[in-house]
């Protein structure tokens, strides 16, 4: 029965990511997220990311499995490069992440959709300094372009250079808005040869039809569970019935 209800929770908390995943599609930079799952009470290593794999079918799990959540990953495969022409959108090619000030400190993103604010600083589209070798980039109202070294250029003057860094998956934390923080403990690592490309964001790297198919694995596996459940609560009731409930 507790092996049932612990699958059911982890399979619900999939199907959670997997329907942000599809949401975020379309969402420019977004790193699609995948579960860890593990089995408690064994000393078996943890996998990421294949319902199929990590959670077995319900005849498949032995008396004392319990599955659980051991966390969330972000997948930082490359997303496909979009040509947009807008001088300020970029997108980094390869490994990295553009550095980007908060009010809570330094964050990292995929996200290249950069705009001018008011004073004329590079900026994401929530308002956050992109930042460049030297701190915040203005460029005024000057004529942009981003070069493929992270240069940054306003009518020819070079006005700044972007920092990329390079940051491992499991030391992410993702944060609302399409950025991560970085975990305790953890640090990024400049990187020296910048490879970006301007005007260009990059899309989304969810997989539609992947994400489909774990959707649909899901939510059989979880009717399954659901059957699982029932059954147990039924033989619990006949035992109850002829023997009585357990005393306490």
């Amino acid at each position: 029965m507790f092996t049932a209800l612990s699958g059911k929770s982890a399979i619900f908390k999939q199907m959670q990511v997997i329907a942000n995943n599809l949401a975020n599609m379309n969402t420019a930079g977004f790193k699609a997220e995948k579960i860890l799952f593990e089995k408690a009470l064994k000393q078996e290593s943890v996998v990421e990311g294949s319902l199929s794999k990590e959670i077995a079918s319900p005849n498949q799990l032995r008396p004392h499995d319990f599955v659980q959540i051991r966390g969330s990953i972000a997948d930082l495969s490359q997303g496909a490069i979009e040509t947009t022409h807008n001088p300020l959108d970029v997108a980094v090619d390869g490994e990295g992440m553009f550095v980007i000030q908060t009010p809570d400190g330094e964050r990292y993103t995929r996200s290249g959709e950069f705009i001018l604010n008011q004073e004329g600083t590079l900026v994401t589209q929530q308002g956050f300094s992109v930042m460049g070798q030297g701190g915040a980039i203005t460029l005024g109202g000057g004529l942009a372009e981003i070069r493929e070294d992270g240069r940054v250029y306003s009518n020819g003057v070079e006005v700044g250079q972007l920092r990329i860094a390079q940051v491992e998956a499991k030391d992410l934390i993702r944060e609302a808005g399409q950025k991560f923080k970085l975990a305790e403990g953890a640090s990024a690592q400049e990187v020296v040869n910048v490879k970006v490309r301007g005007g260009a964001v990059e899309s989304s790297n969810v997989n539609a039809v992947k994400e489909l198919t774990d959707m649909i694995f899901a939510s059989r596996l979880f009717e399954s569970m659901e059957k699982v459940n029932d059954s147990n609560t039924k033989m619990q009731q006949a035992r109850n019935s002829v023997f009585g409930k357990p005393s306490a």
